[in-house]
């Protein structure tokens, strides 16, 4: 199966088992592949950084990340995705979103590895 034939299987497979759970969340939740492609995105996480679900799927997850953090954002996934636990990520306190206007909007992120059967 290829890349994109994944991602489509991922999103199909998404919304099929937890959609409602994740569709009512009230805190923004996105799911990325190991690559850091976007796959799902709730309202919530619409919402939170401006964009709507089509400017989303499909994109690099480092959109919605200020740049000064992307560099070190690569590295830290690729070492995430050999080890991966659910850990909330950037213990330091300084996570932001990079909102489509430009403006950084804080958040705290959790990581939960999630692997399908697919």
């Amino acid at each position: 199966m290829g890349f994109m034939e994944d991602r489509m299987v991922l999103h199909q497979w998404v919304l099929a088992e937890y959609q409602d759970v994740l569709l009512s969340l009230p805190d923004g939740a996105v799911i990325i592949d190991t690559v850091g492609v976007i796959a799902w995105v709730n309202p919530a996480a619409l919402f939170i950084s401006g964009y709507t679900t089509d400017e989303l799927l499909g994109e690099r997850v480092e959109k919605l990340i200020p740049e000064r953090f992307q560099l070190a954002h690569l590295v830290h996934r690729s070492a995430y995705n050999d080890h991966p636990w659910p850990r909330p990520m950037g213990t330091s306190g300084e996570l932001a979103v990079q909102h489509k206007q430009g403006y950084e909007v804080p958040v705290q992120i959790s990581l939960i590895p999630w692997q399908t059967q697919e």
